[in-house]
């Protein structure tokens, strides 16, 4: 009986050993994971308050708690040519009235504008892959400004397309002309006004920020998305949700 009973102690040992080797495994990740660092996980706040209708828009810049990664405020754009007047906000079925390449756009854009989880995707990429450029601006002493030498805190901006050329302000009354791209190889009019070249947009070097129609050139809109931007700690670009601000139409 005494054989019998040290064979049951040991073999009672030799059960536990694979649960204690588990837990020696599962306590050595820990430690790993706490010694190396866990990803940290930056998110930008997107810009959610924006009032707009065709002719103007009024956009709430939030302010950012990733303040050390957060850079400034991209304004991405496409000019549309169309042979269709609106006279009111433009959605849904209109879109496609408008131009079905902006009813096809905005809807690839879609999915971007409602997932948070998207600051490792490049934004930029995205949007220049449907030939959509980054809004330059042009001060009263006809200086070209970059967005992010304006668009680098929080406050409240406005788009203003009822005059000729259409222009941004802010609360403090800075007021800058909106400026189309400036990295083309040939220079269009860079106002955002509906010139008679826009319909020019068969050249791979002119107006290739432009949608050209085949309803019609009479009316030109422009479509627009604002995005928070910023770099991590690996110098790695970061991007927020972006937000859709609208569709307006360009003066004459």
């Amino acid at each position: 009986m005494k054989t019998t009973s040290r064979f049951l102690i040991r073999a009672e040992g030799s059960d536990t050993s694979p649960f204690r080797a588990g837990l020696l495994i599962v306590f050595l990740i820990c430690v790993l994971c706490i010694s190396c660092g866990l990803e940290t996980y930056v998110y930008l706040n997107p810009v959610e308050i924006v009032r707009a209708t065709l002719t103007w828009a009024e956009i709430v810049l939030p302010g950012q708690s990733a303040t050390q990664y957060f850079r400034n405020y991209t304004i991405y754009y496409r000019i549309y040519l169309s042979g269709t007047l609106s006279s009111g906000i433009i959605e849904g079925p209109q879109l496609n009235n408008i131009n079905p390449a902006l009813a096809n756009d905005y809807s690839a854009f879609s999915p971007l504008t409602i997932d948070d989880n998207i600051s490792s995707v490049s934004i930029d990429s995205v949007f220049r892959n449907r030939k959509y450029y980054s809004l330059c601006l042009r001060d009263n002493l006809n200086v070209e400004k970059q967005l992010y030498q304006v668009l680098n805190s929080q406050g409240i901006i406005y788009l203003d397309f009822t005059e000729k050329p259409p222009f941004l302000t802010d609360t403090t009354s800075n007021k800058y002309d909106l400026f189309r791209a400036g990295n083309f190889t040939s220079q269009p009019d860079r106002l955002f006004i509906n010139a008679a070249e826009l319909p020019n947009s068969g050249s791979n070097t002119v107006n290739i920020d432009v949608q050209d129609s085949y309803s019609g050139t009479s009316y030109a809109y422009v479509s627009m998305y604002i995005v928070a931007t910023g770099i991590d700690e690996n110098y790695s670009p970061l991007f927020s949700r972006p937000k859709h601000i609208g569709i307006f139409i360009l003066p004459d």
